[in-house]
């Protein structure tokens, strides 16, 4: 399934963005813990549920913002958002760095209001947010 796909169907009421999630972290823990050891994620948003809530509530009241309103997206941890999670580039000497701003992505797509409730350890993540 793709962003189109996914957003019509949260447009629909087919799904909402918190089942969206709770799929999400339901699948990041089933391939995490299948066997491989992927430890794929670094860091879970703790706001996901709430924020998600948030983006259904504002679905039905004012109707989506852009094609990715509600979808949940993958921060890759070098990637500054101004929120509680961490921004360490897979450094221990960043380990606890929390970020005063977002990068210039983060703003960009701020508007959009998709979410991020995860942060990657992989490189090869690209990255979206709405916080």
């Amino acid at each position: 399934m793709n962003i189109k796909e996914l957003a019509e169907g949260l447009r629909e009421g087919r799904w909402t963005s918190e089942e969206l999630a709770m799929y999400t972290l339901d699948r990041i823990a089933s391939e995490d813990s299948s066997g491989h050891c992927l430890n794929s994620i670094a860091e879970i948003n703790p706001d996901v549920l709430f924020t998600a809530r948030a983006l259904d509530a504002e679905m039905k009241t004012k109707g989506p913002r852009s094609l990715l309103h509600g979808i949940p997206v993958v921060i890759k941890d070098n990637i500054n958002v101004k929120d509680t999670m961490h921004t360490t580039a897979g450094s221990l000497a960043l380990n606890d760095l929390i970020t005063a701003e977002d990068a210039f992505i983060t703003k960009k797509t701020e508007r959009s209001r998709s979410f991020d409730y995860r942060q990657s350890k992989s490189f090869r993540v690209c990255a979206l947010d709405g916080q």
